[in-house]
């Protein structure tokens, strides 16, 4: 991503975060398709900011996607199980 892009982005999330009253924004990127770029915009207090996550996770799909996550992280496959995960998720 090119300095122009950058400068775009943050003043999008900037934008977004000055007009609503409870935001957290994470885009990430790979660079060189080894780390990950964050950028990131948070305008909430922390009890709502508890409240956002909470409704977040009640959503399936990204439960789901968390899930593979947490997978792929611990085992390095997506599609690896275990029961005490699963426990944790559901």
């Amino acid at each position: 991503m090119n300095g122009d892009e950058k400068r775009i982005r943050e003043k999008i999330l900037k934008g977004l975060v000055e007009t609503n009253d409870a935001v957290v924004i994470i885009i990430g990127n790979y660079v060189d398709n080894e780390s990950l770029e964050l950028d990131f915009a948070v305008n909430t207090r922390e009890n709502e900011l508890f409240e956002i996550f909470l409704e977040l996770f009640k959503n399936s799909t990204l439960k789901d996607e968390a899930r593979k996550a947490l997978l792929y992280s611990d085992y390095g496959n997506e599609d690896a199980d275990s029961s005490g995960l699963n426990q944790l998720l559901n």
